[in-house]
């Protein structure tokens, strides 16, 4: 099994005096494993450790990070020797 992550987008928080320091970065988690079964406990397990974690990381304040959506893209459209799972976190931080 492995896990693949990219960040596909960032947006910043903006009030009337300018940028607030607050950004959210959109991560997206390409899941693979050899069976269906295996590769959504994997997906559980990253959801149990991600999905509303806080705290600092490399000098970064992370505020909040938050699952959007999680699928299961059809078989066909995958490596056939790997189930797949896509899931989309939210993470918000100070900049």
């Amino acid at each position: 099994p492995y896990i693949l992550y990219r960040g596909i987008s960032t947006s910043r928080d903006r009030v009337f005096s300018g940028h607030n320091g607050r950004a959210v970065r959109r991560v997206q988690l390409d899941i693979y494993a050899p069976s269906w079964m295996e590769a959504r406990t994997l997906f559980a397990a990253v959801r149990l450790t991600l999905d509303e974690y806080k705290g600092d990381v490399s000098g970064t304040s992370i505020r909040g990070v938050f699952i959007q959506n999680d699928h299961t893209p059809p078989f066909e459209l995958s490596d056939p020797k790997m189930h797949h799972v896509i899931a989309d976190f939210m993470v918000t931080y100070d900049e």
